[in-house]
Parts: structure tokens; C-alpha cells; sequence
């Protein structure tokens, strides 16, 4: 069961720490990309990861062809989740926050997580999962 939505603020020091979590655990940050930074330079928890499969046809599924896989309830989490899916070779991976803003994500096929439609998509699929 999630616990309660955490606002973090997105400073130099939050950047700091994504970066070496993801070094702590062997993400090649090279290889991914990021979404657009939230406005209130905040992202909220929990956090989901979202897949977007690279199946002909996936795209038609009212989120851009992105499914929320599930969420947790801290950034560690979810990049450790992260690390062990983004290299799976018939998806695309990425990690959002609560309102859909994307953190990171490694799609190279596809714009389904990039910008506001990225956004829209991430909220969408979380909605198909969870409501």
C-alpha cells in the first residue's frame, strides 16, 4: 500500500542525487533521456513506472501506447525498478511522478514520452491502472 505523496523539490541537489542514484545502481544516463521539468519544480510521489511496448499496433490503447506497470513509493525505487526493465528489448521504459511528469525514460522509437503528450500519456495510462 503506497504511502502518503511527498512534494520534492527539483534544485541542483535533487539533480545531484537522481544522477548518483542512477550511477549507484549502473543506469547509463547517456543512453536515456529526460521529460520536461514540472513548472512548480516539484515532482510528486509515488512514482510510476511506464512501458511502452514496441509491438506493432500497441499505440492504440488511449495513452499514447504507454502502460503504467505499477508504482512505489520512492525515487530509489523506482529507478532500481528502472534499471532492471529499461533494457528489455520489446519495450521502452520510463519513470514518472504522480502527476505524469516524466523523470527519465531510455524510448528511442517512439514520442510517446515526450513533452505535454508525454505528460498526457504518463497520466493516462496511470489512470487505466490505478483510476
Amino acid at each position: 500500500m503506497p504511502g502518503p505523496s511527498v512534494d520534492v523539490k527539483v534544485d541542483a541537489a535533487m539533480v545531484k542525487e537522481v544522477k548518483e542514484i542512477f550511477k549507484d545502481i549502473g543506469v547509463e544516463l547517456s543512453k536515456d533521456y529526460t521529460g520536461i521539468q514540472p513548472d512548480d519544480e516539484q515532482y510528486h510521489a509515488p512514482y510510476y513506472i511506464i512501458y511502452r511496448s514496441n509491438y506493432w499496433g500497441s499505440g492504440n490503447n488511449g495513452a499514447g501506447g504507454l502502460v503504467c506497470e505499477f508504482k512505489v513509493n520512492s525515487l530509489r525505487q523506482a529507478s532500481q525498478q528502472y534499471k532492471q526493465k529499461k533494457d528489455t528489448p520489446t519495450h521502452a521504459y520510463g519513470i514518472c511522478d504522480s502527476r505524469g511528469y516524466v523523470i527519465h525514460y531510455n524510448a528511442r522509437f517512439t514520442s510517446s514520452f515526450e513533452g505535454e503528450d508525454g505528460i498526457t500519456n504518463c497520466k493516462n495510462a496511470i489512470r487505466q491502472k490505478y483510476g
